[in-house]
């Protein structure tokens, strides 16, 4: 848990400008640098290019976090592709040693503080070719001179679909902020092995009884999904193969979550198989074989297109799902009852990361936690 604090709301940056003057980090904690950054689209601004009479010609401003795509610039929306510089100002409340928390920019950057290049995940640059792009959250520290930070980003983005920071960046104490991802990856540590240890329970069940399909399917649903959490938000995975490239990170990540809807369908299929059409799962198994293979033929920049696509299909075999294990629950079917409240749990958690990946939401990811529900 994080420090209460029911009267300090936050202050967000506007025109480029964050004040934290009012804001003590020991008293109300960090804090997220959110709100309209100076936006310099196609221009890899150096910081002490800010310094001169000249002032670089800004692009206007931009809500962070959130991906650049979209943005109207001379009449046209931009898309994923491309590199623009960031700029933040923010007022302190007094000079102290501070700490920055960044999760991923899309798909590479270098932050500058003051003048001083502070962290870079990947290599930036103005090409695909000279671009290398890294996913890596860390905690950086910084101890400022004076109660003044210009953060500057230099982001480059040529192999994903989004581009720009879509991820909060948090700002505050380093005692804080080194413990806040601290806890954010035990948890995460805490929820794999604990799902990963239910997938191969049931992996074991199968293993006595090659007859009943159904662990077969569960466990395996299990532990796709424990893996898909090691490769997102903190990404674990990290932590023990930092030297993972970019691409098999993203098809990791992908294919944890395109497999899971078809062993998903095949695990109720092999409850209710008097409830659930065969031709309704032979159409999931090969729509999912589309989408997986997708994955595993092309790179990131294309396939990470096909996402919105599968989140509404996703959504459609949920309600299907639904509707199998309520038409069961009617038939007085053994367990249905409690697997549809187990399942609609499930189903919650999954279209609120939905919602939460189209911007509609900002609370954390939620879907290891539903997966839990599920299993118990």
């Amino acid at each position: 848990c994080g420090p209460y604090t029911p009267h300090a709301r936050p202050p967000v940056a506007k025109k480029g400008l964050l004040d934290l003057s009012a804001w003590e980090f020991a008293r109300n904690g960090a804090v997220e640098l959110s709100g309209e950054y100076e936006f310099y689209w196609q221009q890899f601004v150096a910081p002490e290019s800010f310094s001169q009479t000249e002032l670089p010609e800004s692009r206007g401003f931009i809500a962070v976090p959130g991906a650049w795509n979209g943005y109207e610039l001379e009449g046209k929306k931009l898309g994923g592709e491309g590199y623009a510089t960031y700029r933040l100002i923010v007022l302190l409340h007094r000079p102290s040693p501070v700490s920055l928390k960044f999760l991923d920019m899309a798909t590479a950057f270098t932050v500058y503080v003051n003048g001083v290049q502070l962290y870079s995940a990947g290599i930036p640059e103005k090409t695909r070719a000279a671009t290398t792009p890294q996913f890596f959250p860390q905690v950086i520290d910084y101890t400022p001179e004076s109660a003044r930070l210009e953060i500057i980003f230099h982001v480059a983005n040529f192999h994903h679909k989004n581009g720009g920071p879509w991820e909060p960046i948090q700002l505050g104490l380093q005692k804080d902020l080194h413990a806040a991802r601290a806890r954010a990856l035990q948890l995460e540590a805490l929820l794999f092995g604990g799902i990963m240890i239910m997938g191969f329970y049931h992996l074991g069940l199968f293993a006595v009884r090659t007859t009943e399909r159904t662990p077969l399917y569960f466990g395996s649903f299990c532990m796709l999904l424990a893996l898909r959490l090691s490769v997102i938000s903190e990404r674990l995975v990290l932590q023990f193969w930092p030297q993972i490239s970019w691409e098999l990170l993203g098809k990791i990540e992908y294919l944890t979550y395109y497999l899971a809807l078809p062993l998903g369908a095949s695990f109720l299929y092999s409850l209710y198989p008097k409830d659930f059409f065969k031709f309704a799962l032979r159409a999931m198994q090969i729509c999912s074989a589309v989408f997986c293979g997708m994955v595993l033929f092309t790179p990131v920049r294309f396939f990470s297109q096909t996402v919105v696509a599968h989140h509404a299909y996703t959504l459609l075999c949920c309600m299907y799902g639904v509707w199998v294990i309520v038409l069961a629950s009617a038939r007085r079917r053994e367990g249905a009852k409690i697997n549809l409240a187990g399942f609609c749990i499930l189903f919650l958690a999954i279209l609120h990361d939905i919602l939460r990946y189209f911007d509609f939401v900002a609370t954390p990811l939620v879907l290891p936690f539903g997966v839990l529900a599920f299993i118990f």
